[in-house]
C-alpha cells in the first residue's frame, strides 16, 4: 500500500528509444542506489511477464516479497555466489518470453 501510494505521487518522465515496444520482452537495467521508485514504475509499463535477478545478500532478500507481490519472477545471484545458476534461470525465463531487470553495477562499485 506504501508503494503504491508513493508512485501515485510522482511525476515520471519515460525516455525510450523509438524501437521500443512494452508489449516485447526487453533488458531493462538498474543501477544500485536507484531500484526502488523504477520497479514501482516499470511495473505499470512493461507489458509482458518480468523476472528480476537479485543479490544473494540480505539487500535482495529484502526485495524478494516486493517484487513478488508486484508480480517479478525474483532469481537470485551474484558474482561472488550462484553466479553460473541465477544468469542460466534468468536465461530460461529470457527464452520463455520475460523482460528481464538486472544490476549491471556491484554494490562495492564502481558505480
Amino acid at each position: 500500500w506504501v508503494s503504491k501510494t508513493m508512485h501515485q505521487t510522482l511525476r515520471v518522465e519515460v525516455i525510450a528509444s523509438e524501437n521500443y515496444d512494452p508489449k516485447k520482452p526487453a533488458i531493462y537495467a538498474f543501477w544500485h542506489g536507484h531500484l526502488f521508485l523504477p520497479i514501482l514504475h516499470m511495473t505499470d509499463i512493461i507489458q509482458t511477464p518480468a523476472a528480476a535477478f537479485l543479490s544473494t545478500s540480505k539487500d535482495g532478500e529484502v526485495l524478494v516479497p516486493l517484487l513478488t507481490h508486484l508480480g517479478y519472477e525474483p532469481v537470485r545471484g551474484s558474482s561472488s555466489k550462484r553466479a553460473i545458476a541465477g544468469v542460466v534461470e534468468l536465461l530460461g525465463f529470457a527464452k520463455k518470453g520475460y523482460s528481464i531487470g538486472i544490476i549491471p553495477d556491484g554494490p562495492r562499485g564502481p558505480r
